[in-house]
């Protein structure tokens, strides 16, 4: 009789647990995007929330899973222009909490989240990390409006542009006013 009222207290507790982790609603933001705002259910992959809490790692980002597949540093420097996604997820009494992501969807060697470490979910706090959502990550938040080209990617080529003309064109003149005042002195002597 213990192990019936055991398994039947768990068989309630577990629905009531399990629809209260997934999020809401999300929203993308970032450069050359409009913000994105996507609702329904994040825990079912038929739908574009459930979709993006899977494709971005946002659960094994706000609550430890095993196997792990956060990583402690980004696989990375090369992150491109970086966006947010802002997940609220249902907490109890009407309450919510907010999770947010910063998104590299151009990163060198496909799209990747980042998760703040210590954000607060339910009783814990998110162990965070980076994610790896790669090619699918990125196609699904190009289908969602992302730009098909990073657009910090030519204004970041443009500066660099500018930043050798900045130096180049002085030194080049400096070296020419030094060759023709050697030229000068060498006549001379």
């Amino acid at each position: 009789m213990k192990r019936f009222l055991l398994v039947l207290a768990v068989a309630l507790a577990l629905p009531a647990v399990a629809a209260a982790k997934g999020p809401d609603q999300a929203t993308i933001s970032g450069p050359g995007l409009k913000t994105v705002t996507l609702g329904g259910s994040g825990e079912s992959l038929g739908t574009s929330l459930g979709e993006l809490t899977e494709r971005a790692g946002l659960f094994p980002a706000a609550f430890q899973t095993s196997p792990n597949p956060m990583l402690s540093s980004a696989p990375t420097k090369s992150l491109g222009s970086k966006y947010r996604i802002h997940f609220r997820v249902p907490g109890p009494a009407g309450g919510a909490f907010w999770i947010d992501q910063d998104v590299y969807p151009y990163a060198k060697g496909g799209a990747l989240t980042y998760t703040k470490p210590g954000q607060r979910i339910f009783d814990s706090k998110t162990p965070g990390g980076w994610f790896l959502g790669g090619a699918q990550l990125e196609l699904f938040l190009r289908q969602h409006g992302l730009p098909a080209r990073d657009p910090g990617a030519s204004s970041a080529s443009g500066s660099n542009a500018a930043l050798v003309a900045g130096i180049a064109i002085p030194g080049a003149l400096a070296l020419a006013a030094a060759g023709l005042l050697y030229r000068r002195r060498s006549r001379h002597a």
